[in-house]
């Protein structure tokens, strides 16, 4: 998938989030393992991105994976 600064303004993606994806991919992105980890990096919304573009099964996988993650993070920090 490859997607572009537009391509979020179609959606209502915020100001701020557009203006930091267009300084850092000003002709657009390919979706890559490289550009996610850069946009985490950036502090770009990947849950809004993913609830915008991604396909119900596909968000649904997403989201399985992000609920195992947060359990797993919230088991190690709990001692703390």
């Amino acid at each position: 998938m490859y997607l572009t600064a537009d391509m979020l303004k179609e959606k209502d993606a915020c100001n701020y989030q557009v203006t930091v994806f267009e300084k850092e991919w000003p002709d657009g992105a390919e979706i890559t393992v490289e550009a996610i980890l850069r946009a985490v990096e950036l502090e770009l919304d990947l849950d809004w991105f993913t609830r915008q573009f991604l396909p119900a099964p596909v968000r649904k996988v997403y989201n399985e994976a992000m609920t195992s993650a947060q359990r797993a993070y919230d088991e190690v920090i709990a001692p703390a």
